[in-house]
C-alpha cells in the first residue's frame, strides 16, 4: 500500500531500497553529501524515509581544498544538517594532491577514506551516496571506451562492500531528470560544482558532448539503455561470481600477497571464469581492481598461450604476473 504522504521519487527510492535489501531496520546510515544536487536530494529522501525503514542518520562531508571557496561547501552542508537536527562529520584534506596522476582518483580515495574512517567511529551499518541513473550510464560508457568486460560492465553498483564497510546507492535508478525536478517541486537550496563543466574530464565529455551526440544520433534515450546494461551484466557476473567460489578454493593459492594459479587447472576452465579467476587473484594481490581494464587480462591470457617460461607482464599500479613451468605468478613489483 503506498504511503500517501511522501513524494514519488521517495517512494521509487523506497522500493529500490527494499528490493535491494540496503538497509535493515536500526540501520545507522552515514550519507556522504556534497552539497550538489544528487547528495541533497539523497539526504531529503532518506530523511523522509527514515521512520518508515526504521533508521538513523548522520551527514558527512569531506573538504578536498581543491577550490579556494570550498569552506562555503562546508558551511552550507553544516547549515542544513542542523536545519534538520540531524548529526554531522566533517573532514579536510590535509596535504596537497599531486600533480602527477589523476587527481580525480585521487580525490576520490581520500574521499573514501574518510567515509571509511568517519563510519567506523559512528559504527555505522552503511554508508549512502547519491550516484544517480545517469552517474551509471556515464560510467558504463567510460569503461566501453577504454575497454572491459562484463565485470566493468556492471559499473556502479546498489550496494558493495570496501574495506568491510557497505557502501549503498538507493538513487541509482533515478534519472538526473527526476532530481531536478525534485529540487525544484521542494524548493531546495544546492550547490553547483564549476568543475563539472570543465571539458578537461573525461567524465564530463561524455556527459555534455559524447551522450547528447549519441542521443540525437539514434533517436533513442541511450542512459536508459546503458544504464539497463549495467544491471544486466551485474546480474551475469553474479552467476560468474557464484561459480568461481569452488574454482578459487580448488585452483589458486595465496601467500605473502601473492597468488599462484596452476596453469593446467586454468587452461580447463570455461573462458570466462578462467578470465574471473585471474581478476579474482589481482584484486586479492592489488588490493582492489583499479585501473584493471579488459586488455590487461588478455595480455595475461596471451602469456599464459604463448609467452616462454619465466617471461612476464606488467599491469597497473606495480603488478606483475610471471609464467613459470606449471603455474602463473602474481605479485607486486614491492616485493622484488
Amino acid at each position: 500500500m503506498a504511503l500517501p504522504c511522501l513524494h514519488p521519487l521517495a517512494l521509487k527510492t523506497l522500493s529500490f531500497i527494499r528490493n535491494k535489501k540496503l538497509f535493515i531496520k536500526g540501520a545507522r546510515v552515514l550519507i556522504g553529501v556534497s552539497g550538489g544536487p544528487d547528495s541533497v536530494v539523497l539526504f531529503h529522501i532518506l530523511n523522509s524515509l527514515k521512520h518508515e525503514l526504521g533508521i538513523l542518520l548522520k551527514i558527512a562531508h569531506f573538504d578536498h581544498k581543491l577550490r579556494q571557496n570550498s569552506a562555503v561547501d562546508l558551511l552550507f552542508v553544516k547549515t542544513l544538517a542542523k536545519r534538520l537536527a540531524v548529526p554531522f562529520i566533517h573532514g579536510r584534506s590535509k596535504t596537497p594532491y599531486a600533480r602527477t596522476g589523476s587527481i580525480e582518483e585521487a580525490a576520490r580515495e581520500r574521499r573514501y577514506r574518510f567515509f571509511l574512517d568517519a563510519a567506523a567511529s559512528w559504527k555505522a551499518d552503511a554508508v549512502a551516496l547519491g550516484h544517480n541513473r545517469d552517474d551509471q550510464a556515464e560510467t558504463v560508457l567510460m569503461r566501453i571506451l577504454r575497454g572491459t568486460g562484463t565485470s566493468g560492465l556492471r559499473a556502479i553498483l546498489p550496494a558493495r562492500l570496501i574495506n568491510g564497510k557497505l557502501f549503498v546507492r538507493p538513487l541509482l535508478e533515478v534519472p538526473r531528470s527526476e532530481i531536478e525536478t525534485y529540487l525544484s517541486e521542494n524548493k531546495l537550496e544546492f550547490l553547483t560544482d564549476p568543475t563539472n563543466c570543465s571539458m578537461d574530464f573525461f567524465r564530463n565529455r561524455i556527459r555534455h558532448r559524447i551522450i547528447p551526440f549519441l542521443d540525437k544520433e539514434s533517436g533513442q534515450d541511450i542512459r536508459s539503455h546503458l544504464a539497463a546494461l549495467a544491471f544486466s551484466a551485474a546480474d551475469e557476473q553474479d552467476l560468474i561470481d557464484e561459480n568461481l567460489k569452488p574454482v578459487i578454493r580448488s585452483y589458486a593459492r595465496f601467500e605473502n600477497k601473492a597468488a599462484k594459479i596452476n596453469l593446467a587447472d586454468w587452461g580447463s576452465l570455461h573462458p570466462a571464469l578462467g578470465r574471473a579467476l585471474l581478476r579474482y587473484c589481482i584484486g586479492e594481490v592489488k588490493g582492489n581492481l583499479n585501473s584493471l581494464t579488459l586488455s590487461h587480462v588478455q595480455s595475461i591470457e596471451n602469456l599464459i598461450r604463448n609467452g616462454a617460461t619465466g617471461s612476464q607482464t606488467h599491469l597497473c599500479d606495480g603488478v606483475i604476473v610471471r609464467k613459470k613451468a606449471k603455474f602463473l605468478l602474481v605479485i607486486t613489483v614491492k616485493r622484488l
